[in-house]
């Protein structure tokens, strides 16, 4: 970044440096224009400018011809994009009626998953993905529920 050539109109601290009127110094173009700005610096008129000439353009030399790189791969619309491997525990939890956030890590998934199954066993009510076969646990717990419900029946018909 070229700097600005300035000098101090009135006393200032810049970059550390205290300076009194008429000290000479350089300045970063934005600090240039606000100490202008303010009056606490004038251009160096007395400093030669740098200007940027235009240099001839170097003959370039003719390089030997490279071999072309090999042609990025063609993706089609019909194959399927990177499997992302928690897209499973997040369809296994929203199987389980859990409400997932994509921020979820791997063990937040399976606590999540594994909370959610202990709950269902807890309220007695099978897991989705277990709905298509019943354990016999879950039939004798049912059998119970009938036998109970029996027995109620009985007591209300004593009375």
């Amino acid at each position: 970044m070229p700097k600005h050539k300035l000098i101090a109109v009135k006393e200032l601290t810049y970059m550390t440096r205290h300076l009194t009127p008429g000290m000479s110094f350089e300045a970063k173009p934005r600090d240039a224009r606000v100490l202008k700005a303010i009056g606490k610096a004038r251009d160096d008129y007395d400093a030669p400018v740098k200007e940027a000439v235009a240099q001839p353009a170097a003959p370039v030399a003719p390089t030997p011809a490279a071999p072309a790189p090999a042609p990025a791969p063609i993706v089609s619309a019909q194959e399927e994009p990177a499997h992302d491997p928690l897209d499973a525990l997040r369809a296994e939890a929203a199987a389980l009626g859990l409400h997932v956030d994509r921020r979820w890590g791997e063990a937040r998934l399976m606590q999540e998953i594994d909370d959610a199954r202990e709950k269902a066993a807890k309220d007695h009510a099978p897991a989705p993905e277990s709905s298509e076969t019943e354990t016999p646990a879950t039939e004798a717990h049912d059998e119970a529920d009938a036998m109970t419900s029996y027995m109620h029946s009985l007591k209300r018909d004593q009375e």
